[in-house]
């Protein structure tokens, strides 16, 4: 990133604590980070380190103790629920570990869930168009219209890759998105997922305790005591 490049998301002087017994548990101790548009960067660390609990305020859906989480130049702090939202749905894409799909609802109508909300009258292709192509980029342009039911993990996943990237975000964020798949499906499922960032443009950032997954990404970080550090074999 050069010097006079803004990172599309900056989180600043980052603190998270929960109460405890005794004192409060702090999971986040004054963490810096700043990402530039369109690179991919993997987060490692040992289970329980605050990994989700990270991406999660880096995707505006839970607040931090003290600091700032900046997306495009805006403070999100600063912002109105509405304004948050809007920007959480225009600008943010998530996978989580689980798909959270709709069960009533066919892998098309699930991806198209965020543009219901918002709508790029500027956009060259429908949501609907885009959608199918992007399906079909995942391998499931015959699986559209069958339901969540119907499909095996992998492909229920990359159906939420999909939704994430439905509405062109500026900003992907994986948490442990391959974590309840077999090493094989989750291998295919990383490069998909390094595939689509690269052709999509978008910032990816992905939570993972995999060191091959993490290679796959331009950078890799380690959460260590509440600070994000370079991981030690990223010589990138």
């Amino acid at each position: 990133m050069s010097a006079d490049e803004q990172p599309i998301l900056q989180l600043i002087g980052l603190h998270k604590e929960y109460p405890g017994a005794v004192e409060p548990q702090v999971v986040l101790r004054g963490l810096d980070a700043a990402f530039a548009r369109g690179e991919s960067v993997a987060i490692v660390g040992p289970s329980g380190c605050g990994k989700s609990t990270l991406l999660h305020i880096a995707g505006t859906l839970d607040e931090p103790t003290s600091g700032r989480v900046v997306i495009g130049g805006r403070d999100t702090s600063k912002l109105t629920e509405q304004e948050l939202a809007r920007l959480r749905n225009r600008n943010i894409g998530m996978v989580f570990q689980d798909h959270h799909l709709l069960p009533q609802c066919t892998a098309l109508e699930n991806a198209l869930l965020p543009s219901i909300v918002f709508r790029d009258s500027a956009a060259d292709e429908s949501p609907k168009d885009r959608a199918m192509r992007l399906l079909d980029r995942a391998g499931l342009a015959e699986h559209a219209h069958k339901l969540p039911g119907q499909l095996s993990g992998g492909e229920r996943q990359r159906v939420a890759l999909v939704r994430a990237l439905i509405n062109q975000p500026d900003i992907v964020l994986a948490d442990e998105p391959t974590g309840a798949l077999d090493r094989e499906t989750a291998r295919r499922m990383m490069e998909l997922l390094a595939e689509l960032h690269r052709e999509e443009k978008a910032t990816l950032i992905v939570v993972t305790h995999a060191r091959e997954h993490a290679r796959m990404l331009d950078r890799t970080l380690e959460l260590r005591d509440g600070t994000l550090v370079p991981a030690p074999e990223d010589s990138r």
